[in-house]
């Protein structure tokens, strides 16, 4: 099948509401930290297990699933994977708004976590089958700036909201799994599988197995390094947005809106950032700069007092 060349509608439809998606699991999965104090006095929890529910429980499966996603997504194709995953990550987020104890909570974020981990291979999915081929950094680097609206939101701006209502954390999760169950809805009318279906046959290529295909992946040095700059360098802020770094910046005499705000404009630097770092390496057609420009950025951003 010969790659796309031009942006269509319905291609850019797919790929929109996958990034929805995307954003929706993005903000799912460092709100917890703008309801750190609500959250650890309705549940009972110490700082430890606040970060046990917050970070680990979500992001373990999330990490695991990576892989496992990718195959669900090949085996039963897009629409059908992302429709399941919408529904199931809804139904969580009523589950966790609905809960009462440590263990039950983490039963809920770890459900959350595992289906969340469809959304971002979904939407590269989506960038590489309707999207130019030619231009495919940019894209994932303005699904990451789409994406990223998802912690803009949940830190400044829902904080604010809530205060300034008077809601509590458990209507903003009732709320969320409305806003997923919607999403469900628009992804099982417009998500569309990959142009390799037709409406009568199937085009047929012939791949290697997955396990001689993941074999052969973890045998490559370049991959395991590229994963772990990756994860040093997105480390700082992920932290930060999901446990106490509100707690670390109100020691430092700033109110709760002011540092919820603060952690959203770290995020919006990031938003700002994968595009026109994407659009720059497409355009040079060399990652490594890049990569060594943003790690050097970051170091900075970090020790600098």
């Amino acid at each position: 099948m010969p790659s796309v060349t031009k942006i269509s509608i319905k291609g850019t439809v797919i790929w929109l509401t996958c990034a929805v998606f995307f954003m929706y699991e993005f903000l799912l999965r460092t709100i917890l930290g703008t309801f750190e104090h609500p959250i650890t006095h309705d549940l009972n929890l110490n700082l430890i297990q606040f970060a046990l529910l917050s970070s680990t429980a979500y992001l373990i499966v999330y990490s695991i699933m990576q892989i496992p996603v990718g195959i669900i997504v090949d085996k039963f194709g897009l629409k059908k994977t992302l429709f399941w995953a919408c529904l199931i990550c809804s139904l969580s987020v009523f589950g966790f708004g609905m809960t009462h104890t440590f263990n039950s909570a983490v039963v809920f974020r770890v459900l959350m976590g595992l289906v969340s981990s469809f959304g971002f291979i979904c939407l590269l999915v989506a960038v590489y089958d309707w999207m130019p081929q030619q231009n495919l950094a940019l894209f994932i680097g303005l699904s990451q700036l789409i994406g990223t609206m998802g912690p803009i939101f949940a830190a400044g701006p829902i904080n604010s909201l809530a205060s300034a209502s008077h809601v509590d954390w458990r209507s903003v999760f009732f709320l969320l799994g409305i806003i997923g169950m919607l999403i469900a809805f628009v992804v099982l009318m417009v998500v569309r599988n990959s142009k390799n279906y037709t409406g009568s046959f199937q085009i047929i290529k012939r791949t290697n197995s997955v396990v001689n295909s993941l074999y052969s992946l973890l045998r490559q040095p370049q991959a395991w390094l590229i994963a772990l700059y990756s994860g040093a360098i997105y480390f700082t802020i992920e932290y930060l947005s999901e446990n106490s770094g509100k707690e670390f910046l109100m020691l430092h005499g700033y109110t709760s809106n002011i540092t919820s705000f603060m952690v959203t404009v770290s995020w919006i630097g990031y938003a700002i950032g994968c595009p026109l770092l994407g659009f720059i390496s497409d355009r040079t057609g060399s990652r490594k700069p890049m990569m060594i420009l943003s790690s050097l950025l970051s170091l900075f951003s970090v020790i600098y007092p």
